[in-house]
């Protein structure tokens, strides 16, 4: 759209000051240079649209490529996480097999050691057997009673 200054610019004198000469319009020289120009914009329309084909295509393509890097997320943690919980259960496994491990570790060697107890205490029974045997009839043979009895009624 023309401005103002550029209408009035149309009906300046067309000579310099002085005598007066035949009545003239000057050329509009803004129009001059639009025409111009005009046919290299015209040359330039079909290379703008193309640049606008090229952009609204990159701008499909790089959305086709995050949603399918999306859904590759999407993918990967889901995969992550299955192999999460099988790897905690791998895990649990493993310290349950070991706990168990240690557990009869544990109670094979406490039962060799209450086996051995039970051996050493078989063979020094008899001795001591014998010794309360000793004692008790030394007591008798001295009319001793076992301390905190008091005799029998007959």
């Amino acid at each position: 759209m023309p401005r103002v200054r550029d209408l009035l610019y149309r009906f300046r004198p067309s000579g310099a000051p002085g005598a007066a000469t035949a009545a003239g319009v000057p050329v509009d020289h803004a129009a001059r240079l639009a025409a111009e120009l005009d046919t290299v914009f015209a040359r330039l329309a079909d290379t703008e649209q193309e640049c606008a084909a090229l952009l609204a295509e990159g701008r499909r393509r790089s959305e086709e490529i995050r949603r399918r890097d999306e859904e590759r997320v999407r993918s990967l943690v889901a995969g992550a996480e299955v192999r999460a919980e099988s790897e905690r259960a791998a895990a649990a496994t493993a310290t349950r097999d070991a706990g168990r491990a240690d557990t009869t570790a544990v109670r094979e060697a406490a039962d060799r050691g209450a086996a051995d107890l039970a051996t050493r205490a078989r063979a020094g029974f008899p001795e001591y057997l014998a010794g309360v045997e000793q004692a008790v009839n030394a007591m008798l043979a001295a009319g001793a009673r076992p301390e905190g009895r008091e005799e029998e009624p007959p």
